[in-house]
């Protein structure tokens, strides 16, 4: 079976440029262009909604910069930058990119560059099966090691927190489920317009914030009905929040 197309989005503020660049994706059978952006409020939006898994990203946008994006970028994005300035390559790699291209772009170097793209994963449950994202009226499926299973309404659930290889399954009757799974499994999972990530190691459910404090260097703490203590939203995670709410 061959391998799905990378689900592609193109971030470039000059139209000439992002015309030419989408011509030369369009010959290449294994990416799949999803979306285009011009502008940084319009790229924050489509990263946001779109998850792709690969973003082709510009430097210089119009109201920002497309290193402070990738910094943001959701978790397991690939990245490729381009642009017609060279000094901008150390900056690309340091976060993340897998490539740096530059303008104009040859098709020879696009080629190469994908080529470098690692084979996008696909999140599996334990027997194998894609996962499959939840409704806020679903049940999750929670083993409960030698005290069996439990079905845990989604809406029951009030945050998800990172505890090593676990994750911990924190409801709103003050109980906690350790879980084998990762917080990027929740991430994957979890119903997009009720619940956000806002730190590395936390998910929460923003039907239940009940307070958000300042807190030092532009974090938060973040108070959720049903919790003891208090959750740290990150400076990353609060401007993303920001923006996806409006």
């Amino acid at each position: 079976m061959l391998p799905s197309p990378i689900r592609t989005v193109l971030i470039e503020d000059e139209r000439l440029a992002r015309t030419e660049l989408k011509r030369q994706l369009g010959h290449l059978p294994t990416i799949d262009l999803v979306g285009e952006a011009a502008t940084f409020e319009s790229a924050q939006a489509l990263l946001r909604d779109v998850r792709p898994q690969l973003a082709f990203m510009d430097v210089q946008l119009d109201g920002g910069s497309g290193l402070e994006l990738l910094a943001a970028a959701p978790i397991g994005m690939q990245s490729i930058i381009v642009s017609a300035y060279e000094a901008y390559a150390l900056r690309g790699f340091d976060v993340g990119a897998v490539d740096y291209l530059l303008k104009p772009v040859q098709p020879e170097r696009l080629r190469a560059a994908v080529a470098r793209v690692a084979p996008p994963r696909v999140e599996t449950t334990d027997d194998c099966s894609p996962v499959q994202p939840l409704d806020y009226a679903d049940h999750v499926f929670l083993p409960q090691g030698e005290e069996g299973a439990l079905f845990l309404p989604v809406s029951n659930i009030r945050a998800v927190v990172a505890d090593g290889d676990y994750t911990l399954v924190q409801t709103g009757d003050g109980r906690t489920h350790k879980v084998l799974k990762p917080l990027k499994h929740w991430e994957a999972r979890l119903p997009i317009q009720s619940f956000a990530r806002i730190h590395r190691s936390a998910i929460v459910n923003l039907h239940s914030v009940r307070r958000i404090d300042r807190w030092f260097n532009r974090r938060y703490r973040v108070f959720v009905e049903g919790l003891p203590r208090s959750l740290m939203m990150s400076r990353r995670y609060a401007d993303d929040l920001r923006t996806r709410l409006g």
